[in-house]
């Protein structure tokens, strides 16, 4: 190097222009000689000149550039002309194609050092594996992010922690991990299971994988756990075991972690219930494995024993029932009542022929006719008097229940209170009077309408027979009192109406009121309640009309609360029939709310009743139907005094339907008037979203402010329901 400085100096150069200057003259001279040496070769014929233009394009840089194989450059070229070309390549960095030229004068480790100027780490790395120079191989599979074969590498070299580097960037966390065991480098192992973990979990405990696969993850989750409990990560570590089926080690590390109750889980999982049960009792844990134990003796047949345990634990329910397997009636019945299930508990104690201790569990369970009939066998008549009177208050006669009637009837009977015994015998007689002696019993009695004489000669002035006697009164509201009563010219019980005073004095109110009276009286429904009579007596006007033992629908829907959607139907429907009915005979109710729709249970119809005095009522009282001093139902045009025809009776019925399906009044708060004239529609799925969409609609649109927005016809919102009815 002294030298060629020296040489620089003199010819007044530097050393790299010089070495750059000597290059460019071998490189011109070179040029020269091919040049001479071709123009030797021409022929005549041009022969010679056309296999030297093949033959230069055939050059060492051309092949290459052409990407043909070097083995053929060399095997058409010396290799002095290779080596030239490569030369050049070189000098002018194109390290990408000197590469094969350097790989054709097998020159494996220059041409992987030329790939590697030229950034083809995978193609250098290769060929420095091929000369077994593995770490600089490894280094540049790396650079090419061929994570995987760098580990190959670094694993066959003996270097196993950059090996387990190069499968973690690779994202093989389990190779990894295994090779940092290797290493007895256990967090670093368990860091790269932990990568993994969840996912071996759930392959293997929801995953549909093939045995082979099975197998391969048990055990790599066995490898996993057995890290992970090596660094203390016992929960993991349980989860894994647990997971691979390595019952034994995942029930160990639960009970060391403080978790008896997850290594139970496992044995029972794995069918050794009497170690669960063992393992829950050694960790305090007496209740759980009670009730554990007390399962597996009743798969095991041990009705006995199980009961006592779940006695024992407090569960009666499941302790009588295995009890009543064996035959032990009595000792279900106690355990059922002290569980506060007293219906099972008088069975159980009918069963064990106790019969008191049953009718007293009746009595709690509030099945006062099953008591009453327990009570009277047993010659307790005041208590049964009692029950029978608890369970048939309010009820029709029927047959699931004539027995209970017939019995109560003979106890009051016996007990002396003969009207009360008179009026249970009708209702017998009035659903079968061949119901056993019932007929002949009621004829030993004082008959009803001798008893209802006896009283109204108590009442009649002097030389007067009054045909109607008061038996009792049944309510009062904004149109009178109404009072069950004895019609004697008809011998029947009639609905007995006494219209407020405020008619007496108005003239024009009764003649009205008389005319109404008579229209109603035409109708003849099965929905509408039937109109008898119409009259004065005493001063006091009066309807009397068909009696019904029933309920209102208001009175069911504050008592139950909302009606299901079947029933609401059948109501709606049945009203709907009623209303076109009326309508088409000119009449128009006014006054249709729940408080005026009767339900007759045993029949299941609804029927409307003061067709006839909505009208009068509303011109005594200015218009207003008062409940709680509010219009509730009416519709506008009523309530301002306008023109009133049968669509006021569909809105009116609308809100009334709104309340059943709701258990609230349209507008419960402020001034209902107000609202009903100026507020909108409510909506019932608002109350009530469960309500069919359908049906809440036709609420909507009977309930119009407008009545041509309303339904032309009750038929019309008949029409509509059919087609809204949910198919259930």
């Amino acid at each position: 190097m002294e030298q060629l400085s020296e040489i620089a100096d003199r010819l007044g150069m530097t050393v790299p222009f010089m070495i750059g200057a000597a290059i460019a003259i071998a490189v011109a001279l070179w040029f020269a000689w091919s040049f001479l040496k071709g123009g030797q070769s021409k022929t005549a014929g041009g022969e010679k000149s056309k296999a030297a233009r093949k033959s230069k394009a055939r050059t060492p840089a051309a092949s290459v550039s052409r990407s043909e194989s070097p083995a053929t450059v060399v095997g058409a070229r010396d290799k002095e002309q290779t080596e030239k070309a490569l030369a050049k390549l070189v000098q002018a960095e194109k390290f990408g194609e000197a590469a094969p030229l350097a790989l054709a004068l097998g020159k494996k480790d220059v041409a992987a050092g030329l790939f590697e100027r030229a950034g083809k780490y995978g193609e250098a790395a290769d060929l420095l594996e091929q000369i077994r120079q593995f770490e600089p191989a490894a280094k540049l599979h790396m650079r090419a992010g061929a994570y995987a074969k760098a580990a190959t590498l670094y694993e066959r070299l003996g270097r196993f922690e950059e090996a387990a580097e190069c499968y973690a960037k690779d994202e093989d966390y389990r190779a990894a991990a295994e090779l940092y065991v290797k290493k007895r480098e256990f967090p670093k192992a368990a860091e790269q299971y932990a990568k993994v973990s969840a996912k071996i979990v759930k392959e293997l405990t929801t995953g549909d994988i093939s045995d082979k696969r099975r197998k391969f993850l048990q055990k790599v989750g066995a490898d996993a756990g057995k890290v992970f409990e090596h660094v203390g990560n016992l929960s993991e570590a349980a989860d894994l075991y647990r997971a691979a089926g390595d019952v034994e080690q995942s029930a160990k590390l639960a009970k060391k972690m403080g978790r008896t109750g997850d290594g139970a889980d496992v044995l029972i999982k794995a069918g050794r219930v009497d170690e669960a049960i063992a393992l829950l009792r050694e960790a305090g844990e007496v209740e759980r494995a009670d009730r554990l134990q007390a399962k597996q003796l009743e798969n095991d047949g041990q009705y006995d024993e199980a009961g006592e345990l779940y006695a024992k634990l407090g569960e009666w329910t499941s302790a009588a029932e295995l009890f009543s397997m064996v035959g032990q009636p009595g000792r279900a019945a106690e355990l059922m009542e002290k569980a506060g299930s007293f219906a099972d508990a008088g069975n159980y104690y009918l069963k064990a022929k106790n019969g008191q201790r049953a009718a007293a569990c009746f009595e709690r369970a509030k099945l006062y006719d099953k008591a009453a009939i327990l009570y009277q066998k047993f010659n307790k008549d005041d208590k049964a008097l009692d029950m029978f009177a608890r369970a048939l208050a309010d009820r029709d006669v029927h047959t699931s229940n004539l027995d209970s009637f017939y019995n109560y009837g003979v106890l009051l009977q016996n007990a002396g209170d003969t009207a009360a015994a008179t009026a249970i015998y009708d209702k017998i007689v009035r659903f079968d009077k061949e119901f056993r002696d019932v007929a002949k019993r009621l004829r030993a009695l004082q008959p009803e309408a001798e008893a209802v004489n006896q009283v109204a000669q108590k009442t009649e002035s002097a030389g007067k027979k009054r045909r109607y006697v008061m038996l009792d009164e049944l309510g009062r509201g904004g149109m009178g009192v109404v009072y069950k009563a004895m019609d004697r010219t008809l011998d029947r019980v009639v609905a007995f109406k006494v219209l407020p005073a405020d008619v007496r004095g108005n003239k024009t109110l009764v003649d009205n009121f008389f005319r109404e009276a008579k229209s109603a009286a035409a109708l003849n429904h099965p929905n509408i309640v039937t109109v008898f009579d119409a009259g004065e007596e005493d001063d006091v006007y009066y309807i009397a009309m068909e009696y019904i033992e029933g309920r209102t629908l208001k009175q069911i829907v504050k008592e139950s609360g909302p009606f299901p959607v079947q029933h609401w139907l059948l109501v709606f429907g049945q009203v709907c029939r009623a209303l076109d009915y009326a309508h088409n005979q000119k009449i128009v109710h006014r006054d249709i709310k729940p408080s005026n729709l009767m339900w007759l249970e045993r029949d299941k119809v609804v029927k409307i009743t003061d067709f006839g005095l909505a009208k009068v009522m509303q011109e005594v009282s200015n218009f207003q139907t008062v409940i709680g001093g509010t219009p509730h139902y009416m519709s506008p045009e009523q309530i301002l005094g306008g023109e009133v025809d049968r669509r006021a009776d569909l809105y009116s019925l609308g809100a009334s339907m709104y309340e059943l399906a709701t258990g609230s009044v349209p507008y419960p708060t402020g001034d209902a008037g107000y609202h009903h004239i100026h507020s909108p529609v409510p909506d019932v799925l608002q109350v009530r979203p469960d309500f069919p969409t359908g049906l809440a609609l036709i609420l909507k649109k009977c309930m119009d402010k407008e009545p041509s927005g309303r339904y032309r016809t009750a038929n019309d919102v008949l029409a509509a329901l059919q087609e809204a009815r949910p198919q259930s």
